[in-house]
């Protein structure tokens, strides 16, 4: 169940995360630039849903801010080699780019989130 509910935040948190990349492209932002404010404004009300809603943490909410802004860093450097290697080498979209990034992070930060964040 922590799973769904997981995937319903991060259904949320990544239409945050891929209009604001939209936006500053829209704006001539480089893409990587894009694609790590869109993930930034994505790991902040994730941070939020998934302390209250799918892990119903109730204590600690700074403490567990510290371990899951560290997570968020690891993923961010993450999400950023994934969207340039795709966009630059095999030539996708900016946004599929960054989708093929949220598919392949949200299985990493449910799993260390549920294991070492909201534990």
């Amino acid at each position: 169940m922590q799973f769904i509910k997981f995937c319903l935040a991060g259904a949320l948190n990544t239409s945050r995360n891929l209009l604001t990349m939209h936006a500053f492209l829209k704006l001539n932002s480089h893409i990587l630039l894009s694609s790590a404010i869109g993930f930034i404004v994505g790991a902040i009300s994730g941070y939020i849903f998934n302390y209250y809603f799918t892990f119903n943490s109730r204590k600690n909410f700074f403490n567990k801010l510290i371990f899951y802004f560290l997570l968020q860093i690891l993923l961010l450097v993450l999400t950023i080699l994934i969207v340039y290697f795709a966009y630059n080498f095999f030539g996708y979209n900016p946004l599929i780019s960054q989708l093929f990034a949220i598919i392949i992070t949200t299985l990493i930060n449910f799993s260390v989130s549920r294991k070492f964040v909201f534990n």
